[in-house]
Order: structure tokens, then C-alpha cells, then sequence
């Protein structure tokens, strides 16, 4: 019995039973040995749980941009990415959550962005901004899944209830997609409100996000305050963005 092996097996007892019943016991019977047998390899279940999120990765790790992709776009796949890896797996989400950073991983996305021209802080405060939106917008996918619901639970009505069907209706992609670029769109806004040169503003993926946000507005009159009506790729999501960075 290998590390490898323990770690694959404690996989697949994950996507049986979900992360609860994963039990260091439960393990060991799946794998015909005594449980004190797994601290040879690992010393607690924290370090077990490190090591399944390091398989869990090395799936999704994707290949360098190309060189001139816009670094907008580079944080947009990663955080499509990161998601399709973490949804993989039942309550891969909890998994990740707490695990010690894969320092290559970040290494590699560091180095894109700076090459790009942001300072490291911003850098760094993006990448950890779009990491854990990723995993709470999974954690919340997940539990979603596997929860139960009560056909009697009274709806929504009003401006909610018209907001709540049309997040809905857009679909799990397009509404996540579309609050990654806003944080993507908010990161531009704060580097040109700063002056520091990131790239261009109208990569296709922040377009087609003003596409969206203007699309999931003419859906509800709970949104009509807001002026989607031209083609700019900022639209005033990102000026209120730009705004609250002023103060």
C-alpha cells in the first residue's frame, strides 16, 4: 500500500458518500488494512484531504496561455477552470477549502498577470479574490445538488421574485460566468482609476459580458434603474465599482 493508492481510493469514497462519511476507518476498511496503518502516510485527515486536493488539481491544471492572450481572458478560463475541477468531484469545493496553496499553480498565474503589467499586490488580491468566488459559487453548487426541497416553501414575489427567476433562468454558466468578469471588469476599473496599464478593455469575454449583464436586465424590471442601452464593455456595473474604489 502506497500514498497513491490511499489517495485514489479515498476518491472514489468521496464521490460514493460524500466528504461526512469519509472517515479514516471507513477508509481503512476499503482498503483491508487497520486504521492506524494510514498515519504511516499521512500524519491526520488534514493531510490526507491536502493530498486528495493535489490529485483533484493536477486534473484541471491547465497548459500556459499563449503569449498574447489578454490577461483578462487568462483570468477568465482560469477561473472556468478552476470551477470544472472543483465540480469533478462531490463536495470537491470542501475539499479544496483550506488546503495549502499549490505554489506552482500560483506561480504560474502570478507570472502571466505581472508580465502584463500590474503590480504583484493586485495582482495577488485578484487571484485570491477570483479563488475563493470559485469556491463559494461551487460550495453553494454543490449543496444545492444534494439538498433536499420543500415544494410548500412560499416564493418570492415582487422585484425579488422577478430578480430571483431571471438569475435562475440564465443558467448556472451564465450567471457565474458573469460575476467572474465582474470581478475581472472591477480589477480593470481599479487599475486605470490607478493608472497602471493591464491590457486592453475590450477582450471578447468582457464584451460578452456587458452582452449578458444587458440581456439578464431586460429580464426584469428590478434592474431598470440601469442603463445597458450602448456597447460599452464597462457598463455601469463597473462605474459603481470604479466609484466605491474612489472612496
Amino acid at each position: 500500500m502506497d500514498k497513491d493508492k490511499i489517495v485514489t481510493t479515498a476518491l472514489a469514497l468521496l464521490n460514493e458518500r460524500g466528504l461526512d462519511a469519509l472517515t479514516t476507518r471507513v477508509l481503512a476498511d476499503r482498503l483491508g488494512v487497520k486504521q492506524p496503518a494510514l498515519y504511516w502516510h499521512f500524519k491526520d485527515r488534514r493531510a490526507l484531504l491536502d493530498a486528495m486536493n493535489d490529485a483533484i488539481e493536477a486534473n484541471f491544471t491547465a497548459s500556459p496561455p499563449p503569449p498574447d492572450m489578454p490577461w483578462q481572458d487568462h483570468v477568465f478560463h482560469m477561473g472556468q477552470d478552476f470551477r470544472r475541477g472543483l465540480m469533478a468531484d462531490r463536495d470537491g469545493a470542501r475539499v479544496h477549502a483550506g488546503t495549502r496553496a499549490n505554489r506552482s499553480l500560483l506561480e504560474k498565474h502570478r507570472t502571466v498577470l505581472v508580465g502584463a503589467g500590474p503590480p504583484i499586490p493586485l495582482a495577488v488580491q485578484l487571484m485570491v479574490s477570483v479563488g475563493r468566488f470559485v469556491i463559494g459559487w461551487v460550495l453553494e453548487e454543490q449543496i444545492a445538488a444534494s439538498a433536499s426541497h420543500d415544494p410548500n416553501t412560499p416564493q418570492a414575489t415582487g422585484l425579488s421574485g422577478e430578480a430571483i427567476r431571471a438569475f435562475f433562468e440564465a443558467g448556472d454558466d451564465a450567471t457565474f460566468n458573469t460575476g467572474l468578469q465582474m470581478l475581472i471588469t472591477g480589477a480593470a476599473a481599479m487599475q486605470k482609476k490607478a493608472g497602471v496599464h493591464l491590457g486592453p478593455l475590450d477582450s471578447p469575454n468582457i464584451v460578452n459580458a456587458a452582452t449578458h449583464a444587458r440581456a439578464y436586465a431586460q429580464k426584469s424590471t428590478a434592474f431598470t434603474q440601469l442603463d445597458y442601452s450602448n456597447d460599452d464593455p464597462l457598463p455601469q456595473h463597473s462605474q459603481c465599482l470604479t466609484s466605491c474604489i474612489s472612496h
